[in-house]
């Protein structure tokens, strides 16, 4: 029965989320300017280390980011106020203490399909009480 649920919450939401189309500006590379909550503070004294690409072709849209050890990506949608990842692909080298700690943080924010927001150059990420605050490498 609960399957039965989801499967009608989801027929019912896909046409409103798949006949979105996000601004054309959204698509290109982003660094981080902050990370903040969920231990953010400790984790990321240095935020720019973290680099996002939203990009987009024939076959979908795609993100890719990396901090200072893995490179993760995945396909994903853009919705009008949430980013749907699917199956993420990571690099997965052991890292360091911090340097795994920072992936698993980043980790955590794209496997909760984060809300985003769109602010001129400063693109916003947010699930639950991770923030990650990113400016386009081009402005």
């Amino acid at each position: 029965m609960a399957m039965f649920a989801f499967s009608a919450a989801a027929i019912l939401c896909a046409p409103a989320e798949a006949s979105y189309r996000p601004p054309d500006r959204i698509w290109g590379s982003y660094t981080a300017v902050s990370a903040s909550g969920a231990g953010a503070a400790r984790l990321f004294d240095r935020p720019k280390e973290i680099r996002l690409s939203l990009s987009r072709d024939r076959r979908g849209q795609w993100i890719g980011w990396e901090a200072n050890c893995n490179g993760s990506g995945a396909r994903m949608r853009v919705g009008h106020k949430r980013m749907r990842l699917g199956p993420i692909t990571s690099s997965a080298v052991g890292c360091a203490n911090l340097q795994g700690r920072q992936d698993r943080w980043l980790m955590n924010l794209f496997t909760a399909d984060p809300h985003w927001q769109l602010k001129r150059s400063l693109l916003v990420l947010h699930a639950g009480q991770r923030v990650l605050r990113l400016r386009t490498e081009s402005g």
